[in-house]
C-alpha cells in the first residue's frame, strides 16, 4: 500500500488541486510483509507439509470512517491486502544472512552490520519503532 497524489481539477486562481489516494501493489512499501509472510509460507511448506497457493495479509484502519480517511479513498475498516511470493531461493539466503549476522554479533559482543534503507524505512522505522536504537551506530540515536 502506498500513496498517490491525483489531479482532481483546479482552483479558481489556476492552480491545480490534488486529492491523496491509497494505491495497491506498490512492492517498495511491502517488503517487511513479504518477506515474514514468506517467512511463515516457507516454514508452513517444510515443517507442516501444506501447500500455500496464496498469502494475504487484513489490514486494519486505525482511523476508519472518519472524514480524513474517507476524503483520502479508504472507505473501509479493514482490506484484505495480496501479499506476492518470494523466491524460495532468495528468502532463504536472506534470512541466512541476517541469522548470521546476529549470530556473529552475539558471539563478538558486537553490534551487527546496520540495516539496508529499504529495511528501516530510511531510518523512520528506527526513530519510531526501535527500543534499542540508542546503541546503534548506524542510527546515532538522532
Amino acid at each position: 500500500m502506498g500513496t498517490q497524489k491525483v489531479l482532481v481539477g483546479h482552483y479558481k486562481n489556476g492552480k491545480p488541486r490534488y486529492r491523496t489516494i491509497i494505491t495497491y501493489g506498490n512492492a517498495k512499501h511491502m517488503f517487511d510483509l513479504a518477506v515474514q509472510m514468506n517467512d511463515y509460507r516457507m516454514k508452513i511448506e517444510n515443517i507442516l507439509h501444506k501447500p500455500v497457493a496464496n498469502m494475504v495479509c487484513e489490514i486494519i484502519v486505525r482511523d476508519g470512517n472518519t472524514y480524513m480517511a474517507t476524503s483520502r479513498g479508504v472507505t473501509e475498516n479493514a482490506y484484505l491486502v495480496p501479499v506476492g511470493k518470494i523466491s524460495d531461493r532468495w528468502m532463504k539466503r536472506y534470512m541466512e544472512k541476517k541469522a548470521g549476522d546476529l549470530i556473529k554479533a552475539l558471539e563478538t559482543k558486537t553490534l551487527p552490520p546496520p540495516c539496508k534503507t529499504r529495511e528501516c524505512w530510511g531510518g523512520n522505522k528506527c526513530e519510531k519503532f526501535c527500543a534499542v536504537n540508542k546503541f546503534c551506530d548506524a542510527y546515532g540515536g538522532k
